[in-house]
């Protein structure tokens, strides 16, 4: 697992502009505007999509696009699949690439959040706050392996402005937040 995108002993890469970006009591706080982007980002050769993957983000979110998809995401793609949460001021949405599959309605700017993203094969299980809100079949294909977080929208007003606690992944193992395997089973989603 990895820290804080902007940890000096090993940082991230930035793509792009924050309007804002500064470290507050240890958490990150970020912020994009108008048509430009700005993202941390990284490369990962050592996704497998047989073995799985998990990544968590702690956030709380304080403004976002009420439009659009990728103004304010998380996107982890191993090679295989991509998996990506859009988050926005009163839900998440989970895409396959950029196809949404599922919406999960919640208040994304009342607090911090955990948002786990547990894949494998054709499986994304998403959790918030340690409870499994979907579960999706991922069909589009992608060979690139790394992790993105931030605005990856040069659209106008498609931003990104958020307090980021962590940021961490797991390159061997889909897991749910108890720490037990997830394995590719049957989609659900369960009522948000």
């Amino acid at each position: 697992m990895d820290l804080l995108p902007t940890h000096e002993e090993d940082p991230w890469g930035v793509s792009g502009v924050f309007e804002v970006s500064y470290l507050s009591g240890g958490v990150l706080v970020v912020k994009t505007d108008g048509s430009n982007i700005g993202h941390f980002g990284r490369g990962e050769d050592r996704f497998d999509n047989g073995a799985g993957l998990t990544a968590e983000l702690r956030m709380r979110l304080l403004d976002a696009s009420p439009d659009g998809f990728q103004g304010a995401a998380l996107s982890v793609q191993d090679g295989t699949r991509e998996a990506k949460l859009s988050f926005y001021n009163d839900r998440i949405a989970v895409r396959d690439q950029n196809d949404e599959r599922a919406i999960y309605t919640m208040d994304t700017r009342d607090d911090f959040h955990i948002y786990r993203l547990a894949m494998r094969q054709d499986r994304l299980h998403v959790y918030v706050d340690g409870q499994l809100v979907a579960s999706v079949a991922l069909q589009n294909g992608v060979s690139s392996k790394a992790v993105l977080l931030g605005d990856l929208s040069p659209e106008e007003g498609e931003n990104f402005y958020a307090e980021i606690d962590y940021l961490a992944y797991r390159v061997d193992a889909a897991l749910a937040p108890d720490g037990s395997p997830v394995t590719p089973g049957p989609t659900s989603v369960p009522p948000s």
